[in-house]
């Protein structure tokens, strides 16, 4: 969550009759530049007859819960729920569900007093946010938002090799170092239907750019329709995120940036120990190094191997399924394929084929795998090879 809490709010209204005090707040904020952000919107919103109010955004007690309004439906058209919000500075406005009920988890709201502890507010984007400061997070935003308004982005120049940096969302990056990145470009085949209603058929038109020796053929998508080449986009930064799964493992994602410009700010955390074993992941990607297409192989895996497998798939060492891929001369590898096995039939089948013997799923299926080669040496696999690599 990448929030912003800003030191100065600027406080648009219109008359409303269905609020407490009469009208109803359009809260906007100025940035770390100073420029008051989302302007425009704001003054074609507001009544310019009724004098905005600008103030410190200080931490602040005596809000008050007033009422839900949306809700309703048209279709399956569903309008945002929002609560209304008691400011003591003497206006109301609203608040969305979800910050509703972040309120509630960190204070209590006594009917008659409102609720309970100081708050400020804060942006998610564009999205305002009333945030109580009793919030756990609360002083992590407040050192984020300083940092902001402080300037104290790392350049690019002051990354180190290995070192852990944070971005404005809390996202935490390890820097790999700056790189050559390759953008990989496609080029398809234009087709048009031709033909009668009861004989169409497609007729190839052209390539949609010019076909040249630069452009070559992927074993592994569509090689009669496509082609492809890398174009040098020039050097990148290079990052590995640290993910997290939704069962709670870390697990890193390679990513590359052109610029670095107000992204980062220096972590307390250190992962240099990770650096060797992402370096190694990185290079072996098509966009650090190109893939040399005339040099791909498309291998078909020995049947013992696959053999292998199918009795890990009997012995439910493999759960639910073998994934396996096969090639088409039209769609190239295609990895999305499953062999299961019907225990109490004793054979495996596909896609509602049925097959008695594994010899049998292996002719029909011709389990394979392309293998590529890039630049730099490092081999990439398509499709399922179960650790065999020829």
């Amino acid at each position: 969550m990448s929030i912003f809490i800003p030191t100065r709010i600027n406080v648009g209204y219109q008359e409303r009759k269905d609020t407490y005090t009469g009208k109803l707040a359009y809260i906007i904020y100025y940035d770390e530049r100073g420029k008051l952000r989302k302007e425009t919107s704001w003054q074609g919103w507001r009544d310019k007859n009724i004098p905005n109010n600008e103030y410190d955004n200080v931490p602040t007690e005596g809000f008050v819960l007033n009422k839900e309004v949306g809700g309703y439906k048209s279709g399956w058209d569903f309008r945002q729920i929002y609560a209304r919000v008691y400011d003591p500075r003497g206006f109301e406005f609203e608040i969305t569900m979800e910050n509703l009920l972040w309120i509630l988890e960190c204070c209590s709201s006594i009917k008659g007093k409102g609720l309970e502890g100081e708050f400020v507010y804060g942006y998610d984007g564009g999205n305002l946010l009333l945030i109580p400061t009793d919030s756990p997070d609360y002083q992590k935003f407040i050192a984020q938002s300083k940092a902001i308004q402080d300037n104290l982005f790392v350049k690019g120049s002051e990354l180190v090799v290995g070192a852990t940096y944070k971005s404005r969302n809390d996202t935490e990056y390890i820097y790999l170092g700056r790189y050559d990145y390759y953008k990989k470009e496609e080029n398809h085949l234009i087709q048009q239907c031709v033909g009668s209603f009861y004989n169409l058929r497609y007729e190839d038109v052209g390539w949609e750019y010019p076909l040249d020796n630069s452009w070559q053929t992927d074993i592994s998508y569509k090689p009669k329709t496509y082609r492809f080449r890398f174009k040098n986009m020039g050097r990148y930064y290079w990052f590995a995120e640290i993910c997290t799964s939704y069962g709670g493992e870390k697990y890193y994602r390679i990513s590359s940036t052109k610029s670095v410009s107000k992204r980062f700010f220096r972590a307390e955390s250190n992962h240099q120990d990770k650096y060797s074993e992402l370096y190694e992941k990185m290079i072996k990607l098509e966009t650090f190094s190109p893939i040399k297409y005339s040099e791909s192989k498309l291998i078909y895996i020995p049947f013992d191997i696959f053999e292998q497998q199918c009795n890990k798939l009997q012995n439910n060492e493999i759960n639910d399924a073998l994934n396996v891929s096969t090639y088409n001369d039209e769609y190239g590898i295609e990895k999305y394929v499953y062999l299961r096995y019907n225990k109490e039939k004793s054979t495996f089948y596909h896609n509602g084929i049925n097959f008695n013997t594994i010899k049998s799923a292996y002719d029909n299926l011709k389990p394979c795998f392309a293998k590529h080669y890039l630049e730099n040496g490092k081999i990439l696999i398509e499709g399922y090879n179960y650790g065999y690599e020829e």
